[in-house]
């Protein structure tokens, strides 16, 4: 295991009659855990990205970098379903697109949020 890397731990999906959907984001780094949460509307779209910002917000809590999401999309391609998603890293006055990926296999939500893993754990790593 890579000390420096954040894994993926948990993820959960509640519906709301009220508040559309809540997105819940379990993250780990070594020892210590990371919850985000987002929350909108329900269509399959504000899945991905209530999920992909509810990891942003975990990430914040485990890094000192701003991370900011550009979009999340779910994308079809070679016969299959996969997340895409971009996100901005900021570091001092310099803005960096990264972008990750990851194949729909479990849920849409575990795809978006390992593909913001999949952007960021690199720059991460590099920024070290």
């Amino acid at each position: 295991w890579d000390k420096r890397r954040i894994y993926f731990e948990d993820v959960e999906v509640r519906r709301s009659r009220t508040r559309g959907v809540t997105c819940r984001v379990t993250l780990r780094k070594e020892e210590d855990t990371f919850i985000g949460e987002s929350e909108g509307p329900e269509t399959d779209r504000s899945r991905v990205e209530l999920a992909a910002r509810a990891t942003l917000m975990a990430i914040a809590q485990a890094e000192e970098y701003a991370l900011t999401l550009d979009g999340a999309k779910l994308v079809d391609a070679f016969e299959r379903e996969f997340v895409f998603v971009g996100v901005t890293g900021r570091l001092g006055r310099e803005n960096v697109m990264l972008t990750g990926s990851c194949e729909v296999r479990d849920s849409t939500e575990t795809a978006s949020v390992l593909a913001v893993l999949d952007a960021t754990n690199r720059w991460i790593g590099r920024m070290r």
